[in-house]
């Protein structure tokens, strides 16, 4: 099976089988694209802007932002990781569990020919 064809029966196997917990895997044109689904980014703060003219407290005020930001950003970037990981796992489960079906049906067949060959010996 050509891999193009493998990856992109992967896509619809996460897509069907692993809606709820899985990222959005799409393959077009001989290209993937991965996003996770599970993971809420969080949004930049808007009023970082420090200016000369700002009091200390509001200079604080703006680092507490940032610091409470750079500990989202974390969170999310590892809940990435972790969702990728679980996607990566599971359509590796899949595939492998599929192509041995499609391994296993075409022996089945072999062996089904080669019965009736036989049997008109």
């Amino acid at each position: 099976m050509r891999s193009d064809l493998l990856f992109g029966a992967a896509a619809v196997i996460l897509t069907i089988s692993f809606p709820a917990a899985a990222g959005g895997l799409t393959y077009k044109d001989r290209s993937g694209i991965w996003l996770p689904t599970a993971c809420a980014r969080p949004q930049s703060p808007a009023n970082l802007a420090p200016s000369s003219k700002m009091s200390a407290n509001d200079l604080n005020g703006q680092v507490r932002l940032y610091n409470d930001y750079t500990a989202q950003a974390q969170a999310y970037m590892d809940c990435v990781s972790q969702e990728a990981a679980r996607d990566a796992t599971a359509a590796q489960q899949v595939i492998a569990r599929d192509a041995q079906k499609s391994m296993e049906a075409m022996e089945q067949e072999l062996s089904h020919i080669q019965a009736k060959l036989k049997k008109h010996k």
